[in-house]
């Protein structure tokens, strides 16, 4: 372990030596963050939408600094010890080929640690100051506390099961298509069966999250456990489309809630006229919610809606469908959550560095990691377009692309802490075991396999 730590020490070292770099490193986290804070509190907008556009746009640039600085450090400390032959010196000591890997993983990731406490305290700080400066009277101070400066666990309706009416009622259906092309191939029938059941579960679905004039809609949120502070709610959030367009682009609703599935008959009420295809919120009493942590919810599309029929987007395949909205803890363990989890994946990037500098030069690999980092960033778009364009089911998309992609954009915290969502244990325990303890530990196995059998130099007699 001494070993592996003096190699850790001295890439630490190694690298705070280039003070320029450093300090060039410094400045910009620290001036950028600190710029945009000053240049938003001379800007015009409300408070918590300030804010929220200064968290984002802060940790994810600080995100995506230190991820490019992880990657280039990573592949150049041992490219740069094999073409600088300091390599023979440190093989010639009692460290094992393991062991320098594990140090340099070590003090890639004491630095990264040490970087990103400095970016954070500087956003944390400035996030405080613009708390104190930005809300301009009291409705937007509680609104900033409600919406921005706590941390609200998300839970959705579960999607209806339409599999088996599916099934059932797309056998006439694919009887008549296979009669009509007179289909024999046992591939080409099953392709067929496959598509149309598919295109009916949509229909079913569509059916049933579609509410016609005067029609009403209920979900089921359980699990519900609020703090029970003073002024403690819950917020629904949601967003509604429709068809037809209605001229004044808006649409009336009665909302009933309650813990009981008779909502509708014996629960409390509340009244909306909201733009459609935007989010929205509004907020009801705790008390609505049972011990059990169940809640109904209910929705009346009124009849002076007409011919307007509103659709709700379906929970678990839209980015924003109905939630349910509940407070479980605050800001700053929220904040020290998000920075946790961008860690993980400064720490992923690491682990695939240094398995790329093990046996690529240091373009090759560059370019090579380069492409991981984008395509990454860009998995949840590849995921949607995969799942629309191929009609595949999400939970296959998902399943292919955690295993062949790096899901960054899956397990970046940023989005969630902007609009005051907790950032949960399953997604730091998921970004830790899939992204380090799997994927990277997958791709540092082979790295120390080619690292471990390279030969670094030639024994002449």
């Amino acid at each position: 372990m001494s070993q592996v730590w003096a190699v850790a020490r001295n890439l630490v070292l190694e690298i705070w030596r280039i003070r320029s770099l450093m300090v060039f490193i410094c400045l910009t986290l620290g001036t950028c963050t600190v710029g945009l804070a000053v240049w938003l509190h001379y800007g015009s907008g409300l408070g918590d939408q300030k804010i929220q556009t200064y968290l984002s746009y802060s940790l994810s640039f600080t995100s995506n600094i230190l991820a490019l600085l992880t990657i280039f450090i990573s592949i150049g400390t041992i490219t740069g010890d094999i073409k600088r032959k300091e390599i023979f010196t440190i093989v010639t000591k009692p460290v094992t080929r393991g062991g320098y890997l594990a140090g340099k993983f070590l003090g890639l990731a004491m630095l990264n640690l040490f970087l990103l406490c400095f970016a954070g305290l500087t956003i944390y700080v400035s996030t405080g100051i613009l708390t104190k400066t930005e809300p301009k009277n009291d409705a937007e101070r509680a609104r900033l506390q409600e919406l921005v400066l706590i941390a609200r666990q998300s839970v959705k309706p579960p999607l209806p099961d339409v599999q088996a009416q599916a099934a059932k009622e797309s056998e006439v259906i694919i009887e008549q298509e296979i009669r009509e092309l007179n289909m024999t191939d046992p591939s080409a029938i099953a392709n067929i069966r496959a598509t149309v059941r598919y295109e009916k579960a949509n229909q079913l679905m569509l059916k049933q999250r579609t509410v016609t004039p005067g029609g009403n809609i209920t979900w089921h949120f359980g699990g519900i456990q609020p703090l029970k502070t003073e002024n403690s709610n819950i917020y629904i959030r949601y967003k509604m489309d429709v068809s037809p367009t209605p001229d004044s682009l808006a649409v009336s609703g009665l909302w009933s809630f309650g813990p009981s599935p008779d909502v509708l008959h014996t629960g409390e009420r509340f009244f909306t006229r909201d733009a459609v295809r935007t989010v929205h919120e509004f907020p009801i009493p705790r008390r609505v919610v049972s011990e059990q942590g169940d809640l109904y919810v209910a929705f009346h599309n009124p009849v002076e809606n007409y011919p307007v029929n509103i659709i709700f987007p379906l929970p678990g395949r839209e980015k924003v469908a109905i939630e349910a909205l509940y407070a479980v803890g605050g800001f700053t363990d929220n904040f020290i959550r998000s920075l946790t989890a961008i860690f993980l994946k400064l720490l992923f990037l690491g682990l695939i560095g240094l398995a790329m500098g093990c046996w690529l030069s240091f373009p090759v690999a560059s370019l090579f990691i380069m492409v991981i980092f984008l395509l990454g960033l860009a998995s949840n778009f590849i995921a949607d377009a995969f799942r629309w364009n191929l009609g595949l089911d999400k939970s296959a998309v998902s399943a292919v692309m955690s295993f062949f992609l790096p899901r960054l954009g899956a397990y970046d915290p940023v989005p969630l802490l902007e609009k005051g969502h907790w950032v949960t244990n399953e997604l730091l325990a998921t970004s830790l075991w899939l992204m380090i303890g799997v994927k990277g530990g997958i791709i540092m196995f082979f790295g120390y396999l080619m690292f471990k059998f390279r030969e670094l130099a030639r024994v002449i007699v």
